[in-house]
């Protein structure tokens, strides 16, 4: 791949996640996902790369921090399908909840993408809050009211 990679860290569920676009496509780098899960990386690696077509899974050289890291990333559209393929029952009885609540996340986005035409994710006041600081700094700095400044981080970070 040697497209441009442009990345974005989001949260979900308190953990923060990396999405990466190349060309035209949305990945996730798996990793962060199956730690946020509280799950074994050494077995999941192992599924994964056994069943690198079923789930479209490579290796993307990705910008970070710390330089250039190799990240095992999937598409964001079989994302479902391995979250589908961990079993709660089997996992510690203390990771079942986040495993479900993630796969129940995943079941609420299908759903409402095929009966409304579009899936969203409601956010929370923390979700909310880098956009608030920057609004405030914007209102406090610039002396724009508050509806200019939100509409200007909207229009430029959509």
């Amino acid at each position: 791949m040697t497209n441009q990679i442009s990345t974005q860290t989001l949260s979900f569920y308190g953990s923060d996640l990396i999405t990466l676009k190349v060309e035209d496509v949305i990945y996730t780098a798996v990793r962060p996902i199956v730690e946020a899960l509280g799950l074994s990386w050494g077995s999941q690696s192992i599924k994964l790369n056994k069943n690198k077509e079923k789930f479209g899974c490579f290796d993307i050289e990705t910008p970070t921090n710390g330089g250039v890291q190799t990240m095992l990333c999937m598409p964001i559209k079989k994302l479902n399908g391995w979250l589908f393929s961990i079993n709660p029952e089997k996992v510690r009885s203390d990771l079942k909840e986040k495993v479900i609540c993630y796969q129940e996340e995943c079941f609420e986005a299908l759903y409402n993408y095929w009966h409304f035409g579009k899936a969203e994710r409601k956010t929370t006041v923390d979700d909310r809050t880098g956009l608030r600081d920057a609004v405030n700094m914007l209102v406090s700095k610039r002396g724009l009211i508050y509806s200019d400044a939100y509409h200007f981080i909207h229009q430029r970070f959509n």
